[in-house]
């Protein structure tokens, strides 16, 4: 996804350890700047020093966003499309230092 956006930056390497302990070493991850803003929205947000990786492969998920809207009311009149073995191509996480 973010050669298709043409995200381009300077490279440095990037070692990840999943839950299960196991690590996984990229040395063609780059720290890039994004813009992001919602489907229906005209404000845009930019991020600083995204970690761009190369085959993330996270697993497939499934979201019942009716669940959501039940149970976090606030949802109730937001449009959320469901995801039915979706295969996520994003993930914004936390980093932390070691």
């Amino acid at each position: 996804m973010a050669s298709t956006l043409g995200l381009l930056g300077m490279r440095n390497p990037l070692q990840l350890q999943w839950t299960d302990n196991s690590t996984q070493l990229d040395n063609t991850s780059m720290r890039v700047t994004v813009d992001i803003q919602g489907s229906h929205e005209t404000c845009k947000h930019t991020i600083i020093n995204v970690r761009r990786v190369k085959n993330l492969n996270l697993p497939l998920q499934w979201v019942n966003f009716q669940k959501f809207k039940q149970r976090w009311t606030h949802l109730a009149y937001v449009d959320l499309t469901e995801l039915l073995n979706a295969r996520p191509s994003v993930s914004l996480v936390k980093t932390t230092a070691i």
